[in-house]
């Protein structure tokens, strides 16, 4: 690969699915900025999703993309997020809802969702939530990110422990990469880092509970997980969790993950609005993430140049973006995403 097709392989950006092509920013964010990898952003309602799926991965090949296919992903947990809705995919229940099924019956539902994702040519699912979120009192503050939505699985480690991993499996078995996030945790942050700046978790420690659904999912094989852009200051009290090296030695040296690590959105987040877009791209990398999400194919251009002007000035830099665009394309090739892998 050229230096600017290994600094898109660590990109994901943004596509609307309300359009029925690709825009123009989606465009050039892959054949021009060589990104390889897309989202699907907006909620689709009717029919259709395929054939944009099919026209934007279509823009992959050997100019864009080194001949990588792009890893297609969505936001399909349940309940208000599900980004594809309509006669192509279930009506999926709120992962507090899914939470009270049995592991077998959440199993199999997963499994027919993940089908459903797969023939419309999804590759990831940015799903299961494995994050905690504590009961409390009555008339106390409700858990902006999480809670709000009924975005956890339970209450507690054990509850949310046997949901995602069953929700993980089930995805896995319909040929969807699942995704754990939002390590380490949003069920105890102060904000929503979509909406709101300076958010922070003053609670969780390297050695906290709710550690245990990521935990498991390591243990059991899943093979991405997402940081999240929140602070937790237990761990790293100065930077967030997806620019943060302790955090990613917390995943890689106690957790014993070896897969890839992927930050929450740091396009559009207003977490992350007060630091310049490429030193979005080049921090996840530094702090050892290896794919950053940007919910603006606009930006593509801007973290590429950034990841590969710092990587030609720093050869410590350069071996980190090397090692990340490695370790997202290993990932590929074992999904099938590698054409002769």
């Amino acid at each position: 690969m050229t230096p600017q097709q290994r600094a898109g392989q660590v990109l994901m950006v943004g596509v609307d699915v309300t359009s029925t092509r690709p825009a123009a920013e989606v465009v050039a964010a892959i054949t021009d900025h060589h990104a390889g990898s897309v989202f699907l952003v907006g909620s689709l309602s009717g029919g259709g999703a395929g054939d944009l799926i099919a026209a934007v991965a279509d823009l992959a090949g050997p100019d864009a993309t080194a001949g990588v296919d792009l890893h297609v992903a969505v936001d399909q947990e349940g309940g208000e997020i599900q980004v594809l809705r309509g006669p192509e995919f279930s009506d999926l229940p709120a992962a507090l809802d899914q939470g009270v099924w049995t592991s077998a019956q959440l199993r199999e539902a997963a499994q027919l969702w993940g089908r459903e994702l797969a023939d419309a040519g999804v590759t990831m699912n940015l799903a299961p939530v494995a994050d905690v979120v504590p009961l409390t009192a009555p008339g106390g503050p409700v858990n902006q990110p999480i809670g709000r939505y009924g975005r956890q699985f339970g209450s507690t480690s054990a509850a949310v422990t046997a949901a995602s991993g069953a929700f993980a499996a089930g995805m896995t078995a319909a040929g969807i990469t699942p995704v754990l996030k939002h390590f380490p945790g949003l069920g105890r942050a102060s904000g929503n880092t979509d909406f709101t700046a300076d958010v922070v978790d003053t609670v969780t420690t390297r050695e906290d509970d709710y550690l245990a659904p990521f935990r498991a999912g390591i243990d059991a094989g899943i093979p991405v997980v997402m940081t999240a852009t929140a602070t937790y200051t237990q761990i790293d009290p100065t930077r967030q969790a997806a620019f943060s090296p302790v955090v990613t030695d917390l995943l890689r040296d106690d957790l014993g993950f070896d897969g890839v690590i992927v930050s929450d959105d740091v396009g559009k987040a207003a977490s992350v609005a007060n630091l310049p877009v490429g030193q979005r791209a080049t921090g996840v990398i530094a702090a050892g993430g290896d794919l950053v999400i940007t919910f603006y194919p606009e930006q593509a251009g801007e973290m590429t140049e950034a990841l590969v002007t710092t990587a030609e000035a720093d050869p410590r830099f350069d071996a980190r973006l090397r090692e990340a665009a490695t370790r997202v394309v290993t990932q590929k090739a074992s999904v099938g995403l590698v054409p002769g892998c």
